[in-house]
């Protein structure tokens, strides 16, 4: 009996402090995208709802919040593309002190496909000071560069994997 109790102790204690030792994810929904001249569309599909560009070509934007002090490990992108053009995701840190802005991470897809894909970025921009989170001092969000109007280029979700 002492002994399962002991068993139980130690793995509830590791369980407390090993929050900081496991991945954490924020996921970004199609409802949070917004575009600069209202063109931004919401559907519902078979994997769920999904944002698209209409009107003409452009850029969605969408906001993120992160807690302060995390390093974001990576971002991963839901998307279909169906379309001859391809779209492109960027994760943008902006800095509130100096004209510093960066493109952290980028996904872009793969040509016209009939599947739902997932894609990750973990690597564009190796700048240790750029990943880590300071919302004291810096502004996230997520640019969609949408090159056509088309329901052919859908984003489903954005995940941003961080410690």
């Amino acid at each position: 009996m002492r002994k399962n109790l002991l068993v139980f102790f130690c793995v509830a204690g590791f369980l407390l402090i090993a929050p900081g030792l496991r991945a954490e994810f924020v996921n970004v929904s199609p409802a949070a995208f917004t575009s600069l001249d209202g063109t931004a569309g919401a559907a519902n599909g078979i994997f769920g709802q999904y944002v698209i560009k209409s009107g003409s070509a452009g850029w969605l934007y969408a906001p993120v919040n992160l807690p302060d002090g995390v390093v974001i490990k990576n971002i991963r992108v839901h998307y279909y593309d169906n379309a001859a053009a391809d779209l492109g995701v960027n994760f943008v840190r902006v800095n509130h002190f100096i004209p510093d802005y960066n493109t952290v991470f980028y996904v872009e897809s793969s040509g016209a496909s009939t599947s739902h894909q997932w894609k990750t970025d973990s690597t564009h921009d190796t700048v240790a000071a750029h990943r880590l989170v300071s919302n004291g001092a810096c502004t996230y969000f997520i640019v969609a560069v949408m090159p056509a109007a088309s329901s052919d280029l859908r984003i489903y979700s954005v995940q941003i994997e961080y410690n």
